[in-house]
């Protein structure tokens, strides 16, 4: 007697045979860290979409091989990430047996994490996703991200499926955080994460958008107040005769910068280097929105 361990319809007559998952070793590219290092993950491929696995690792482009999906030098690392991928693959295979060949990237993801859809709470996808950020260098995402958590989950609960938060839930949590204290903005902030976070679950269809909380539910933003300096405040800055020796000297020269500089970024202020010199400009894409700038380098910049 011969037992087969595919399901039947592979062998279908005339059946087109299914395009299996796939696993692939990658470097995320989609994002630098500051030592020009890229996430090393896994990227799993079913059907049309595809999901990342972190393996907490950060590699030079120039250390690996995409070809091999190796890194150079290293056979240690190479070992245990081989080995990896075996357990992974031997896993996917296991699902897409017990699914009839049925593949969902998001599900296999899970499945692999050893977690399904239905049995993720709203705290641990939130969890998730703060170590993600963390893997591909979005530090300071990461611990907003981690701030609005602590603090969301003091207010409700969190240890529970994402279609079981309502709208009458926000409205509590809203009126929780302002019973702390918080302003409207703060408020705001905590709430557009728990958001942006329910968004990214049923865009990986932990749930659907039948369960969305904030359909019928608008976030409020309070006004800021525009902090701004007179001219004669400006010149008294400016001005100031602080000596070299000073903690606060350095702080001084990036403050006059930025005001030259257009009101340059702190982080993108920093992070200049003199690639970006050319032609009696400074030229550098911003890190948060990507776009390019282009200042002149007048004499009293190229002073400081």
């Amino acid at each position: 007697m011969f037992f087969c361990k595919y399901p039947a319809h592979v062998f279908e007559v005339g059946a087109k045979p299914k395009k299996m998952a796939t696993l692939n070793l990658i470097l995320d590219k989609r994002r630098t860290t500051k030592d020009n290092t890229y996430p090393l993950i896994f990227r799993i491929y079913a059907g049309k979409k595809s999901r990342d696995l972190p393996t907490g690792m950060k590699v030079a482009e120039n250390q690996f091989n995409s070809k091999s999906a190796e890194i150079l030098g290293d056979v240690i690392t190479n070992q245990k990430l081989q080995t990896l991928k075996l357990e992974y693959l031997q896993k996917i295979n296991l699902y897409t047996l017990k699914n009839n060949g049925i593949e969902n990237a998001q599900e296999i993801k899970s499945y692999l994490l050893g977690k399904l859809a239905h049995q993720y709470t709203i705290y641990d996808f939130w969890e998730e996703q703060i170590n993600l950020l963390k893997t591909i260098g979005r530090n300071g995402t990461a611990s907003s991200y981690k701030t609005a958590l602590s603090s969301v989950s003091k207010q409700i609960n969190l240890f529970k499926p994402f279609e079981k938060l309502s709208t009458k839930d926000i409205i509590g949590l809203e009126t929780a955080l302002y019973r702390t204290g918080m302003t409207v903005n703060g408020v705001s902030v905590y709430l557009r994460t728990l958001k942006a976070i329910y968004n990214k679950a049923i865009n990986m269809d932990i749930v659907g958008y039948e369960h969305y909380p904030f359909r019928k539910f608008k976030i409020k933003r309070g006004s800021t107040t525009p902090r701004v300096l007179n001219i004669s405040e400006l010149k008294a800055y400016f001005n100031l005769n602080l000596d070299k020796s000073s903690p606060y000297y350095k702080s001084w020269l990036i403050g006059k910068l930025i005001f030259m500089m257009r009101g340059i970024n702190s982080i993108d202020l920093l992070m200049l280097n003199e690639n970006n010199m050319k032609n009696g400009r400074i030229i550098y894409r911003r890190a948060k929105t990507k776009k390019i700038y282009s200042i002149p380098i007048l004499p009293e910049i190229l002073a400081v």
